[in-house]
């Protein structure tokens, strides 16, 4: 079966620091694959160049069989990657509906059509009532929800989420969960999550992929992953 996502033997130095170094990994149609490791590991400057605001040092990104690397970042969410951002950072001074039409707007021509797709989209993630709201009274996580609404208009079919669950609390990024298993079950082929909260890594994933100064040190189910002795090291300092 071919990858959704084929990530081939990617590096992305900086000047002297080599961020990436050699990563490979695939993402198949259906997938949950959470990419985790430590501080400093590589993960956001991974999405950065899976989404094309970096291109790699060396080694390719595939999505759907074709070559993704050198294409502007409009063009890969237009050919179906959305990507979040850690830092949530929503049209202040726009609606909450606006904010979802900006990126409805990639595909559908035309006000009315463009604010029947946002509406919907809000009422999918639960901010339906803040619809008319400026975007800057949202609380962190329903701005957390507004930037997923955002990514899920341009329509994509790998979705990728980075730390979506950062600074929630517990119960809040329960149910952040609960809205990611439904946008699975509701069609999203695939989901990338970069994620440090491991309770949410291990009750979300099919499979979990894990960089330690910019390496692949392990891939598999987590079951696997969190059995890895190389996997304890990398976050504990000792192996059991």
């Amino acid at each position: 079966m071919s990858a959704l996502l084929d990530v081939d033997d990617v590096a992305r130095s900086f000047g002297g620091v080599r961020a990436l170094d050699g990563v490979s990994f695939r993402v198949d149609e259906g997938e949950i694959v959470c990419i985790i490791g430590p501080n400093g590991a590589g993960k956001t400057t991974l999405f950065n160049v899976i989404s094309g605001v970096m291109r790699p040092s060396k080694g390719d990104v595939r999505f759907r069989g074709r070559s993704v690397v050198g294409m502007p970042s409009h063009r890969i969410a237009a050919a179906g990657i959305g990507r979040t951002y850690q830092v949530v950072r929503p049209f202040s001074r726009l609606t909450v509906l606006e904010n979802v039409m900006v990126g409805a707007l990639l595909h559908e021509r035309g006000l009315a059509p463009t604010r029947r797709t946002a509406a919907t989209i809000l009422e999918a993630v639960g901010l339906e009532r803040f619809a008319d709201a400026p975007a800057e009274s949202l609380t962190l996580t329903q701005r957390k929800r507004l930037e997923v609404a955002r990514t899920l208009a341009i329509r994509p079919k790998l979705l990728l989420l980075d730390e979506v669950m950062a600074g929630l609390t517990p119960t809040e990024a329960d149910a952040m969960c609960a809205f990611l298993r439904t946008l699975h079950e509701q069609g999203i082929a695939a989901i990338g999550a970069v994620e440090h909260v491991m309770r949410v890594v291990m009750s979300i994933s099919h499979r979990i992929v894990v960089l330690d100064f910019g390496k692949t040190i392990a891939q598999g189910t987590p079951a696997e992953v969190s059995a890895d002795p190389a996997v304890i090291e990398a976050y504990f300092g000792a192996t059991p």
